[in-house]
């Protein structure tokens, strides 16, 4: 079947269309046959599910991964059932006919099969922030109140934290942040934003910060986000040639450019170097 998809995406190039449907149709046959006589291969029944999604047979491609689970509930199936419903909940908002309760019930079967799946709570948090109905906001706020009511999941508390934050509920969202950190303590996004609290609250503890934001970026060196914290965090320290530094390498991946070239253009004129300055408000104002 490899081969038959390898053929597919070859088509594809060609614009050729029905001999790509085609490839898969048989690659899809491959999987189901591979499948039948090894019922116990989560990789084929994965693979296997996924052709038949690209086919639009979606019914059928949720009962071979749920079938999957009588035979082998491991990890990996688990994750690969939480994205199927991820991605069901993603097509079906591009769809106006699907309500915002079956939406909603998508993502809700995503996190009970798999509660550390990151992709599921952001669609959780970006279903919040783009959603204008109230009910609907309130029914996303419940679920992820109902998942940290039966178990301090971290992910869980860092939504919750950042859908408060969207509506200025600010000490709602440094106790979920803080319980966030609490129960884990390692993943990166968490302790990223947990840095970033410590050094915003009225009387900040920028040491702590600091300590928590150089780990975070020592083992995440390409991700902008995590080096605009901590250049952040030094620039509170005034410690200003490191802050640049930090920043300059937050640029390229950052998705705040603006906001990174504001913070350099107000480091350069405390320096007294206004030609940087004004380099970096243009470019400011260009991002």
């Amino acid at each position: 079947p490899q081969y038959l998809l390898l053929l597919a995406n070859i088509y594809a190039q060609l614009g050729r269309n029905f001999e790509r449907t085609e490839s898969i149709r048989k690659a899809a046959d491959e999987f189901e046959t591979l499948l039948a006589a090894d019922p116990t291969n989560v990789e084929i029944r994965i693979n296997y599910s996924k052709i038949l999604f690209d086919l639009d047979r979606v019914s059928q491609s949720e009962e071979v991964l749920l079938e999957g689970l009588k035979v082998n509930a491991d990890s990996q199936l688990r994750r690969a059932i939480a994205s199927f419903y991820v991605l069901r909940f993603k097509r079906g908002r591009q769809r106006a006919s699907v309500d915002d309760e079956t939406l909603l019930g998508l993502l809700r079967k995503a996190i009970e099969h798999d509660s550390g799946y990151l992709a599921a709570f952001e669609s959780l948090i970006r279903f919040y922030r783009t959603n204008p109905v109230q009910e609907t906001r309130t029914a996303i706020l419940a679920l992820l109140h109902d998942v940290v009511s039966k178990k301090d999941f971290g992910i869980a508390h860092l939504s919750l934290s950042s859908i408060y934050l969207l509506e200025s509920e600010t000490t709602k969202s440094n106790f979920h942040l803080q319980k966030a950190f609490e129960v884990d303590s390692s993943f990166a996004a968490i302790a990223n934003n947990f840095a970033w609290m410590l050094a915003h609250e009225d009387v900040p503890d920028l040491e702590r910060a600091y300590v928590i934001a150089a780990e975070v970026v020592k083992k995440n060196p390409n991700d902008g986000r995590f080096r605009d914290t901590l250049a952040t965090i030094l620039m509170k320290q005034q410690k200003s040639a490191q802050a640049l530094v930090e920043f300059q390498q937050a640029l390229p991946t950052a998705n705040n450019r603006s906001e990174i070239h504001q913070k350099m253009a107000s480091i350069y004129r405390e320096l007294g170097k206004s030609e940087l300055a004004v380099f970096h408000e243009e470019q400011a104002d260009a991002n």
